[in-house]
C-alpha cells in the first residue's frame, strides 16, 4: 500500500502508543435510556486532558466539559462525530464550563483508541485562545477546498499549503508506523 494511502487505512493504536496515550477509564457501555440525549463523557475527559497536556497547554486555564450525545446527527449527508461550542457568560455561571465538547456516542463506541484521540484533538483544534482577553472562542477548519480543485489548479491559499506541509511532516515522523500498517 503506498504511504499516501496507508494513512487512510491506519486504524490501529500506533499513534497512541507513540505518544504514550492510554485509556484507563471504563467505557460507558450501553446508553442509559432512549429518553436521555446527553451524558457526561468520563472517557472523553481522560482523552481531552491527555491531549491538552501534550499539545494544547493554552487550554489549561479553561474549564472544558465533555459530553456524549446519543446519536451522530447528519449534516449535508455526513455524520457529525463531534462538535465544540463555547459558553455564554450566563452558562458559565450556571455550570462553570468555558466550552463543551460534544461527541456522538454511537460512533465513539466503535472507534479505535487512535480514532478517539484524533476526534477529540480535532474538536479541541476548533478552540482558539485570545490571550489579550483571556477568553476562548471557536474557529472553523483551515482547509475548505475540494481535492479535485487542488488536483487541477493546485493550492489556492496558504491554508492548503500548510495542510500539505503538515501531511509531509506526519509522513516523516510516522514512516515506520505507516510502513508496517
Amino acid at each position: 500500500l503506498p504511504a499516501y494511502l496507508a494513512v487512510f487505512f491506519f486504524r490501529g493504536n500506533s499513534i497512541c502508543t507513540k505518544y504514550g496515550f492510554k485509556l484507563e477509564t471504563a467505557q460507558l457501555g450501553e446508553w442509559p435510556s432512549e429518553d436521555q440525549k446527553f451524558v457526561l463523557a468520563e472517557e472523553v475527559i481522560e482523552v481531552g486532558e491527555q491531549l491538552i497536556n501534550r499539545f494544547r497547554q493554552d487550554l489549561r486555564p479553561f474549564n472544558i466539559g465533555y459530553v456524549f450525545k446519543q446519536k451522530a446527527p447528519k449534516k449535508e449527508g455526513n455524520l457529525v462525530l463531534g462538535q465544540v461550542k463555547t459558553e455564554s457568560e450566563l452558562q458559565k455561571v450556571l455550570h462553570g464550563y468555558d466550552a463543551i465538547v460534544l461527541i456522538s456516542y454511537d460512533t465513539w463506541e466503535e472507534a479505535s483508541d487512535d480514532q478517539k484521540f484524533r476526534l477529540v484533538y480535532h474538536e479541541l483544534q476548533h478552540l482558539a485562545v485570545d490571550p489579550e482577553k483571556g477568553k476562548i472562542g471557536t474557529i472553523d477548519h483551515e482547509v475548505m477546498e475540494f481535492s479535485q480543485v487542488i488536483e487541477v489548479f493546485g493550492p489556492g491559499c496558504m491554508a492548503d499549503v500548510n495542510f500539505f506541509h503538515a501531511y509531509q511532516k506526519f509522513q516523516e515522523s510516522n514512516y515506520s508506523l505507516l510502513k508496517n500498517s
